[in-house]
């Protein structure tokens, strides 16, 4: 393991892009989970998952943008007319296009003002302006990009010469903070930090990154792990379904040995989590799961989603997947 870096406050001259109110509403500020976001126990186990949206079209990834009035489900799909980006408010569950798209989009992500995404095996990373309703290529990273995060004020982006890249979120420029061994495949922006892990090189495993943006400062803090249904990250600790070793796995935000949270789970298709569970789903038993971050036994959330590509958190505390055949949601 090692770090290297210069010292210096890379986004200290840089100033967030100021961006007029969205048509969809969104909070400011995301508030404090409520306690319904605390999976209860016993009886209250919830066993039913709901359909949301039949026939998602073929999707890919699914995301979630909180809201005023309940927010919506964004997810990337191909149906007869070609590839698109879809939607559906939380209380409505019919399937509306966003935007439609010549390349096959991958790394999808957004908020109440922005949705982005790049292009597959592309260099190039769009945005939807939820007020202008348009869609803009901001930025062409000269490599194929291959995982992307966000905060409030830049974008993050990860490329196949295994470069980290921060652009602004609308058309404008862009700034090489880092380069790694391996290939990025997933990005995480936490407190100081973008944190990523590289894809795995056969039996090898990939390995887990930290750059801190104020200090300029590259650690990679884990090696020969597989990270490639991707991972979660807060202030106390880093979180992802590992494939080979079967189970829900973390480490200590600072670093340190890493530890099974759930063991023997087979077929780990997608992870997602807030601010006390871990999600997950395993193909080998078509389940939904949940573990604490604390710890504990595993708690089954509901069954009968077959090969589960994606999970995501509401703030009105479902938790959503989709298959290819539905989105369904179970309410926590």
């Amino acid at each position: 393991m090692g770090a290297t870096g210069c010292g210096d406050n890379v986004l200290e001259n840089r100033q967030p892009r100021q961006t007029p109110s969205p048509s969809l509403p969104l909070a400011e500020n995301v508030q404090e989970p409520p306690e319904a976001f605390f999976v209860p126990d016993g009886d209250d186990i919830p066993d039913v998952i709901n359909r949301f949206v039949k026939n998602p079209d073929n999707p890919d990834e699914l995301i979630y943008i909180p809201g005023d009035e309940g927010g919506a489900v964004v997810w990337i799909s191909r149906d007869q007319y070609g590839y698109a980006i879809k939607f559906s408010d939380l209380d409505g569950g019919s399937a509306r296009v966003l935007a439609r798209t010549s390349y096959r989009p991958a790394n999808l992500m957004g908020d109440g003002l922005s949705v982005f995404w790049s292009a597959y095996a592309r260099s190039d990373v769009y945005a939807y302006d939820w007020d202008t309703k348009q869609v803009e290529n901001i930025h062409s990273l000269g490599n194929i990009v291959t995982a992307m995060t966000m905060d409030d004020s830049f974008i993050y982006v990860g490329t196949a010469d295994g470069a980290i890249t921060l652009g602004d979120r609308g058309a404008g420029s862009t700034l090489a903070l880092t380069t790694a061994g391996g290939i990025p495949n997933h990005l995480v922006r936490q407190g100081d930090s973008v944190l990523w892990t590289t894809a795995s090189d056969g039996n090898a495993g990939g390995s887990l990154f930290d750059y801190n943006l104020e200090k300029d400062l590259t650690t990679e803090m884990l090696g020969g792990f597989f990270f490639d249904t991707g991972f979660e990250a807060d202030s106390a600790g880093i979180y992802w379904a590992d494939t080979r070793e079967r189970a829900i796995m973390m480490v200590d935000r600072i670093g340190g040995e890493p530890v099974a949270m759930a063991e023997g789970q087979y077929g780990l298709t997608a992870v997602t989590s807030d601010r006390f569970y871990m999600y997950f789903a395993t193909a080998s038993d078509q389940q939904v799961k949940a573990v604490a971050k604390e710890g504990g036994s595993v708690i089954p959330l509901g069954d009968g989603a077959a090969d589960v590509i994606d999970l995501v958190i509401t703030d009105d505390a479902r938790l959503f997947l989709i298959d290819l055949d539905f989105i369904y949601f179970v309410e926590l």
